[in-house]
């Protein structure tokens, strides 16, 4: 679920870095990039919940877990490589 002040979040960003539709989808998955690889691997998650806070890297994404199902912890963000990362392990 993406809130309203999430979308409105969004938005002014891709205002702000002066970017089109493709700055939006950009944002949305910078955002979403670690828990749509997080999530699916948790069955007891049952809601994510993206707000302006998520978006502007304030507060993780609301996880609304299923309390039937059996719980799993979080696992920690996992880290990018960057683009000089990359560079020096070809070397």
């Amino acid at each position: 679920v993406v809130t309203e002040d999430a979308l409105k979040a969004v938005a002014h960003k891709a205002i702000e870095r002066r970017t089109g539709a493709r700055g939006l989808r950009a944002i949305m998955e910078d955002v979403m990039l670690d828990i749509m690889y997080d999530i699916p691997s948790q069955p007891d998650v049952k809601t994510c919940e993206i707000t302006a806070d998520t978006i502007n890297k304030v507060a993780p994404p609301r996880l609304i877990r299923d309390a039937d199902a059996d719980p799993k912890p979080l696992p920690a963000p996992r880290k990018r490589k960057t683009a000089a990362a990359a560079a020096k392990k070809a070397e």
